[in-house]
């Protein structure tokens, strides 16, 4: 696949959403699984996001 100059400017215009679980712990009603690092205020999941959406 070649990238055209056509090809990243329409690759340009998606968005890409994050779901909101990637940035906090998982797990059922039963229990919770802690990941290391997860952030615990909305501010830091906030800047988390936004650390993420300035990589794509």
């Amino acid at each position: 696949m070649k990238f055209t100059p056509s090809l990243i400017a329409r690759l340009s215009e998606l968005s890409i959403e994050v779901p909101s679980w990637a940035f906090g712990n998982f797990g059922t009603r039963f229990r919770v699984f802690a990941q290391p690092g997860v952030p615990r205020r909305c501010r830091w999941r906030a800047a988390r996001a936004a650390a993420g959406a300035a990589l794509i």
